[in-house]
């Protein structure tokens, strides 16, 4: 039966309430659900629907339960999700609990995927069996998928699905492919996965052992990256899991060898191909990234192996993002590294489905900061029908001293404008989304007043404004001109004037700029 629950109300005034929430109109973003202390939300999760809706998920801390002889169990996790409709606005009152049972440990993983009906589906693991109920901590990690709709129903049940006889799971996935859902799960035993249709119904009667990860190609199949002994592996698959090529396509002979649990970066085409990138080890800490393109029919672009994003070894490149432009047919890789010298770079490499430099061999250097500048975050990249890109990377200006910075650029690399969103204690999870008119991002946010909470902001892609541009012809009276509104210290402290130095000033259009007095 169908029943729509919903989470206590909360008592953190600490942001805007979520039933009046909308985009921004000036640089400071938003909030959507705001938290204090123990309720601190983490693990965003966005995705956004062809009408401009955004189901966004996030893991929040609960208080421990209370057992009858008085003991207390850990603070555990829960999910939850909200419905933002395309003005930016959360669709139901309060955000919906998703399961009421506890997940045990940050170390457990949750998903989301949305629906081609508009639904969300979440896979986490939590603690439900009889054993943990009786001790003082939960133990137990037992898979568990549910879907919502849009009126807050939960379509497969209250519990969801589980899998019982799975206790040690504590990372799942979820990929909503065509008609079907996939839903993963990890135990010491291996890798699992079941195949789910929209009403809930389970393709096989027990999880299959699987390896690998799964990308939409987008022409009703799907491709499965993982590594073999020869090399990194790519399978073109029907949602049987059988073979749609005669044989699997070793498109690389290097392996994923860094620090990430996705450790293939892969993006669809459109036209049921993909491209790819990747850490591989060079030895004695340093690393490089490997990018490859790979045909609907599994023809490898880049020839029989992929390239590096720099032609080089002297630096150490890592944590890469990759995204394509199928107007273009350009795949961006944006990447970190670290130089001889000990200074931090943000960067972007370039290239088209044969694999050539657009960037050059050394790619195209964004930013670069001395050592005692801490470093720079990619966000991501995304390309515009024009050849344009839109970049968004993290400015580590100090420990937990983070600002957003937002960038067009031409298909040479030159600036159009650029951004820099506030200064932020700390900005994790940044989830971006970037269309023809504008850029999306969903985010969690404690600022330098140590409020917290799940954060949304736009930016519009032809002038960087945050107001909906005028195309009417008729003047508006908006001021162009913009004022110091507040001076912080370099760490985040709030100043009642500039002090002799530098300063971080935020403007009266949201912006922030360092000034030296």
């Amino acid at each position: 039966m169908k029943r729509k629950i919903y989470s206590l109300i909360l008592a953190a005034l600490a942001c805007t309430s979520s039933a009046s929430a909308q985009w921004n109109t000036n640089a400071t973003s938003v909030c959507i659900y705001p938290t204090t202390g123990g309720d601190e939300a983490s693990s965003v999760i966005a995705k956004r629907l062809p009408d401009g809706k955004t189901w966004i998920g996030w893991r929040t801390w609960d208080k421990g339960q209370e057992l009858e002889d008085g003991t207390v169990k850990q603070l555990y996790f829960r999910n939850y999700v909200q419905l933002l409709d395309k003005d930016g606005k959360p669709v139901f009152e309060e955000p919906i609990l998703v399961n009421n049972h506890p997940s045990p440990s940050w170390i457990s993983r949750y998903g989301l995927d949305v629906t081609p009906d508009g639904c969300v589906v979440v896979s986490t693991a939590d603690s439900r069996g009889e054993e943990a109920d009786k001790n003082d901590n939960y133990n137990a990690f037992q898979p568990a998928f549910y879907k919502i709709d849009q009126e807050g129903n939960q379509l497969w049940g209250l519990d969801g699905i589980t899998y019982p006889d799975y206790q040690d799971a504590p990372f799942t996935r979820i990929n909503a492919i065509g008609d079907d859902v996939f839903v993963w799960f990890n135990d010491e035993k291996g890798c699992f996965i079941n195949r789910i249709s929209q009403d809930g119904v389970e393709a096989w009667e027990e999880p299959v052992n699987f390896y690998g990860q799964l990308l939409d190609t987008k022409d009703g199949y799907m491709m499965a990256f993982d590594m073999t002994g020869d090399g990194s592996r790519v399978r073109k698959l029907d949602r049987d899991l059988q073979p749609v090529w005669d044989n699997d396509v070793i498109y690389d002979d290097h392996m994923f060898e860094g620090h990430d649990l996705e450790p293939y970066k892969i993006v669809a085409d459109g036209k049921g191909g993909a491209a790819v990138a990747f850490v591989r080890n060079m030895g004695r800490f340093a690393h490089n990234i490997r990018v490859q393109y790979i045909s609907a029919d599994g023809e490898t672009g880049f020839g029989l192996t992929g390239v590096d994003v720099c032609n080089t070894e002297d630096n150490d490149f890592d944590y890469p993002g990759i995204s394509l432009n199928p107007a273009t047919e350009e795949i961006m890789v944006d990447f970190q590294s670290k130089h001889e010298d000990g200074a931090e770079a943000i960067s972007l490499a370039k290239f088209n489905y044969q694999g050539d430099y657009l960037f050059g061999e050394m790619g195209f250097q964004l930013a670069k900061k001395i050592p005692e500048a801490y470093a720079w975050t990619h966000i991501g990249t995304g390309g515009l029908s024009n050849g344009d890109w839109i970049v968004a990377y993290l400015d580590v200006a100090n420990w937990a001293d983070e600002s957003l910075i937002v960038t067009r650029i031409k298909p040479d690399g030159t600036k159009v404008w650029k951004k820099t969103i506030g200064r932020h204690l700390d900005m994790d999870a940044i989830n971006m989304f970037v269309e023809e008119d504008a850029t999306y991002f969903y985010y969690r946010e404690r600022n330098t007043e140590k409020e917290a909470g799940v954060k949304i902001f736009r930016i519009f892609n032809e002038k960087g404004d945050y107001k909906e541009p005028d195309h009417s012809g008729i003047e508006t009276n908006r001021s162009t001109e913009s004022a110091p509104a507040e001076y912080y210290t370099v760490d985040g402290k709030r100043l009642a004037a500039a002090q002799k130095g530098l300063n971080i000033v935020k403007m009266t259009d949201g912006t922030v700029e360092k000034v030296m007095k």
